[in-house]
Parts: structure tokens; sequence; C-alpha cells
């Protein structure tokens, strides 16, 4: 028997915002999310809304994360900051991504979800050009800029591409890290959360605790840093329900990397 927070034919149980002093936008925003995450009713479905796919492939997500540690090339650029085997970690975490993103794909395709139920509403024109302005923009400074600050003896940059392969393997790795921890933390994770729970905090603090999990072998402040993160654009989420902004955002911000 699974534990529900919510009657099937009622309100959630827990009511957050009975508890909870928040400002009357904020509610619109959240009612407006709950409204547009909601299930459609088919009075014919028998079938609540479950938990399992999300836990699975939290679990899985959080496995994987770990599990790389077991590969010598790329436990030795995370643990010893061996710069030699900074492609094989960043290669293998392309492939991951690309892993999750077919199994979210698998996840909808068996429950019959169009990709517009998670956040990716169809493109206009003016949304699409702008946002290749940006990234083109950003990516272009980024594979011709040179940090002064890498020929320093003293620089931290071990996670910074200094050859121009590893400067486009980067630009591919900020490209499926923003597609993939997007669609899969932001989209997926969180309106399944919220759908099988009717719990809007529940849906926002559950995928980014398992994101800022998944940092813990880089330390707390990393950790905490990726909570924040997660929180924050999971907010956002909730405001906008379009991942296309967000992958922008996240991309840009990965491409800093580059640039720095």
């Amino acid at each position: 028997m699974e534990l529900r927070l919510y009657d099937r034919a009622g309100p959630p149980l827990i009511e957050p915002r009975r508890w909870l002093r928040l400002p009357g936008w904020w509610l619109e925003v959240v009612e407006e999310f709950e409204r547009w995450a909601a299930p459609a009713a088919e009075p014919e479905a028998d079938e609540e809304p479950s938990f399992a796919p999300v836990a699975l492939l939290l679990g899985l997500a959080l496995l994987a994360q770990y599990a790389q540690l077991w590969i010598p090339p790329v436990r030795a650029f995370l643990e010893e900051r061996d710069i030699l085997y900074r492609a094989s970690w960043a290669g293998f975490t392309v492939l991951k991504h690309a892993a999750f993103l077919v199994l979210v794909l698998a996840a909808l395709r068996i429950r019959e979800q169009p990709l517009a139920s998670i956040g990716f509403p169809r493109l206009d024109a003016r949304r699409l050009a702008l946002g290749i302005v940006l990234v083109g923009f950003f990516l272009g400074a980024a594979l011709v800029h040179r940090s002064e600050y890498l020929a320093t003896e003293g620089a931290e940059h071990w996670m910074v591409p200094l050859w121009p392969e590893e400067r486009l393997l980067w630009v591919l790795l900020a490209f499926s890290a923003a597609v993939v921890e997007e669609t899969f933390f932001r989209g997926f994770a969180l309106v399944w959360t919220y759908r099988w729970s009717r719990h809007v905090p529940l849906a926002v603090l559950l995928p980014a605790a398992v994101f800022a999990a998944g940092h813990g072998y880089l330390g707390w402040p990393a950790v905490g840093f990726a909570f924040a993160a997660a929180v924050v654009f999971s907010l956002v989420f909730l405001w906008r329900r379009d991942l296309y902004w967000l992958m922008v955002i996240h991309f840009l911000v990965d491409a800093l990397v580059l640039l720095a």
C-alpha cells in the first residue's frame, strides 16, 4: 500500500498555505502551477498517480553519480584532480545524461504523456531567435576567450578546460547538462512528484535534495550550492512552467566555466 498525501476524491491532506503566510502573488503562481500540473480528468481511468517511476529514476540518478567513482579515470579526476583524465569524466557525464534522457522519454511514452506536460510548450519564432542569439554570443566568447589566471601557478582550474578539443567537449557537456538536468529534475521529477503528492513544497524539495546529494563527493559547499540552485530553478519553473528558458540559463551558467 502506498503512502498517500492526498485523498483521491478530494484536496490535498496537507495544505501548506494554511500554516504558511505567503504573498498573494505567489499563491496565484502556485495555484496556476497546480492547475497546469494536475493530470487531466479521465472518468474511465482507474489508475492513480504513482511515485514509483520518480523514485526509480531519482535513485538511479543518485546511484550513477557515485558509481562513476568506481571508474578509475573518472575517480582520478574527481578525487585526485588529475586533469589528464578530465576528458574521461566529461565524456562519461555526457553519456550518463543521454541515458537519463532516454529513460525520461520512455516513462512519458509508457504513461502516454506529451512533452508539454512537463514544461515543453510549442516554440515560437521570437523565443527561438532570442535563445539562439544569447547562446551563440556566450558560446562564441567562451571558445575564443583565454583566461589570464590559468597561467598562474596557484589558480584552481582543475575543472576548466585548457585545450581547444576540451573546450568543444565542454560545450557538449554544458548542453547535455542543461537539457537533461532541467528535463529530469525540474520537468519530470517535480511535476510527477506533485501529481503523486499534491504537495508543492515536497515536489520542489525532494528533487532538489537528490540533486544536491549527488554532489556530495565535491564537499559540503558544493552540496549547499547545488541545493540552493536547484530550489531557485524550481521556483522559476513553478512561475513560468517552461523548461526552455531554464535550459538557456543553465547552459550559460555552465558556459561561464569556459570564460573563467
